[in-house]
């Protein structure tokens, strides 16, 4: 957490140009930002008795590794932390984000919806989320055109190659925060760190208005973990989930697309855990016959839980076993972190860093289900 600090405090001085004290446009919305979320969160956990018979949804599935009833709507936070923001924020800032924020509407209700119903299939949210990446594509006007790769670029080239690609990129975002929304503190880490990274990468750029646009991500975001991490008073959720992963995607879409010297093969880098994450998911899941949303306890992270934690930790509090998991993840994605920063504009070298972050996470995986963790073997 001190190095997300350290990043932001970097970053943000860069857009003030001067001392960190004072308080300009976009200081102000990111303070408020940080404060709405965290309040709001509070508010839920403080009231709690007066909603959770609907906003717990009696979470009691093969993930669950709680105990009792926890609210799962701190999206509602996190989407008026988010409302608050652009409202307040600068008005180049504000117009850039309201297409974004329109579109992300329609993913956050889907989501509330499940949290607090749980039977909103997965096929439908996943049509929701493409939806919501055709709209936003149109009300924008950018998509991803190509990636370097000749057979590729001629598809991405025409215009209905564009939109699908995009919107299933998109998509697939979109499901894979959700995936790894599994632990306290967990899927919104993940969006932390990887928003300080795209801040960095617009940084180099020169290019303000996405620094700005990461940051308030991270803002917002942190506001919730405050209150989440690491007790787990109140849960991410699919609204909160998928509104986060939707914004994160058009960040990796953007930042690239709007500069001369990152490569677009530096998003898939910087997202490489989510995302190698869900395509590993839907492996096993149809290897095994099984429908690619089928719940199970065999993601990276619950394995690092049953056979890392709690074997290595067994008397700790539950609760403390739990928030564990987080920074064991957020110690495997500074792999791909820290390999982007050196690595943006070199697309080969990118793709093979890619490839050795799958890599690494096929030896850990194979490792946790096959054999007895041992760190001196």
């Amino acid at each position: 957490m001190l190095l997300w600090y350290l990043l932001f405090f970097k970053l943000h001085s860069r857009l003030i140009k001067g001392t960190l004290l004072e308080l300009t446009p976009f200081s102000y919305m990111a303070l408020m930002a940080i404060l709405t979320t965290f309040v709001v969160s509070m508010l839920l956990v403080k009231f709690r008795h007066r909603h959770i018979h609907v906003s717990s949804n009696n979470v009691t599935g093969i993930q669950d590794v709680h105990h009792g009833d926890v609210p799962r709507i701190g999206g509602v936070a996190l989407f008026i932390g988010l409302a608050v923001a652009w409202v307040i924020a600068p008005k180049d800032l504000a117009e850039f984000l309201r297409p974004l924020f329109f579109c992300a509407c329609p993913l956050f209700f889907i989501g509330f919806l499940e949290d607090i119903t749980g039977k909103v299939s997965v096929g439908l949210r996943f049509i929701v989320s493409f939806a919501s990446a055709l709209l936003a594509k149109y009300l924008i006007g950018v998509g991803i055109t190509q990636v370097g790769v000749l057979v590729v670029d001629g598809f991405l080239g025409t215009e209905l190659g564009s939109y699908l690609f995009t919107a299933f990129a998109v998509a697939g975002i979109v499901n894979a925060i959700n995936i790894v929304d599994g632990f306290n503190g967990l899927a919104a880490s993940v969006v932390i760190t990887v928003c300080l990274v795209f801040a960095y990468l617009a940084a180099l750029s020169a290019d303000d208005l996405m620094v700005q646009y990461s940051l308030l991500i991270a803002a917002v975001t942190l506001g919730f973990v405050l209150v989440n991490y690491p007790k787990g008073s109140l849960f991410l959720g699919d609204g909160g989930a998928y509104v986060l992963g939707f914004l994160v995607a058009w960040i990796a879409i953007l930042v690239p697309h709007r500069s001369a010297i990152v490569s677009n093969w530096s998003s898939l880098l910087v997202l490489s855990y989510p995302v190698i994450e869900v395509l590993f998911t839907i492996y096993r899941r149809v290897k095994r016959r099984q429908h690619p949303g089928h719940p199970d306890r065999l993601h990276l992270h619950s394995l690092i839980y049953r056979r890392v934690i709690c074997q290595y930790f067994p008397a700790l509090p539950k609760y403390l076993k739990n928030a564990l998991v987080m920074p064991i993840i957020l110690i495997y994605m500074l792999l791909s972190e820290g390999l982007v920063l050196v690595f943006y504009n070199d697309k080969s070298s990118l793709i093979i860093c890619f490839l050795g972050c799958a890599w690494v996470y096929n030896v850990l995986y194979r490792r946790l289900v096959f054999f007895k963790w041992s760190l001196m073997s």
